[in-house]
Formats: C-alpha cells, sequence, structure tokens
C-alpha cells in the first residue's frame, strides 16, 4: 500500500511539472466552507462555476430543504449571482454567523439573513 501511494505522489508530481502547473480535479472544493468559497467568487466574480459553489455551500441548509429555490438561484444571471455573493459576503463578515438564509424585506427585496450559531462558526455547537 505504501508503494502505490509514493508512486501516485510522484506520478502527480511528474504530470504537475509537465504541464507546469498543478493539477486539480476539484477534489479539495469538497473540503471548502462558505466562507472560503464566498471569497474565491468575489476574487475571480467572471467565473459562474465560482458563484455558483459560493451560493451552494452558503445557502446549503435552504438549499437542502428546498431545492426549488436552489434551481432557482443557479439560473440567475451572473451580475445578479454576484449580487448576492457580496450580500453572503457581508453577513459572513461576522464571525458567529453561521446559517445564512435568503428571504424578502417588508419591501419585498431579497435580502440575506444571518443566524448565529453558539460558539461561533467555527467552534459551532449543534442541536441544542
Amino acid at each position: 500500500m505504501k508503494k502505490i501511494v509514493v508512486e501516485s505522489i510522484q506520478e502527480f508530481r511528474e504530470l504537475r511539472d509537465i504541464n507546469e502547473q498543478q493539477v486539480d480535479e476539484g477534489a479539495l472544493d469538497f473540503f471548502k466552507g462558505a466562507r472560503s468559497l464566498v471569497a474565491q467568487a468575489q476574487k475571480n466574480p467572471e467565473n459562474e462555476e465560482f458563484a455558483n459553489k459560493a451560493l451552494s455551500a452558503a445557502f446549503a441548509k435552504q438549499f437542502g430543504a428546498n431545492p426549488k429555490i436552489k434551481d432557482a438561484v443557479l439560473k440567475w444571471d451572473l451580475a445578479k449571482k454576484q449580487e448576492l455573493v457580496k450580500m453572503a459576503a457581508d453577513k459572513l463578515q461576522d464571525k458567529t454567523v453561521g446559517i445564512l438564509k435568503l428571504t424578502k424585506d417588508a419591501e419585498g427585496k431579497l435580502v440575506v439573513a444571518g443566524s448565529k450559531v453558539e460558539g461561533g462558526a467555527s467552534t459551532a455547537v449543534s442541536g441544542k
């Protein structure tokens, strides 16, 4: 087993050196949280894939409960998605906010609401 892992690492390094770039198959995106995906989407505003990943992570709880909302949001044009990414980033500035939700205010304008979690987002205690 050890030999297989070593050979895989060597092959990865050789491919990276040949291409003169890192090989990225998207595997690391799984481990990124909403904050880092939102930041990535803001750094690359022209990349719709980053915006989709950021929104899916930021509103994961709501999108999981209501897949129709997720489908609708991901069909929006890129400019509108980037607006939503910015609103999410603003809410996530508060380190205690761990859950984001799309809602409408009294005038019917779309807003991002944030729920604080006990212990802060990085050390959240859920189920209480």
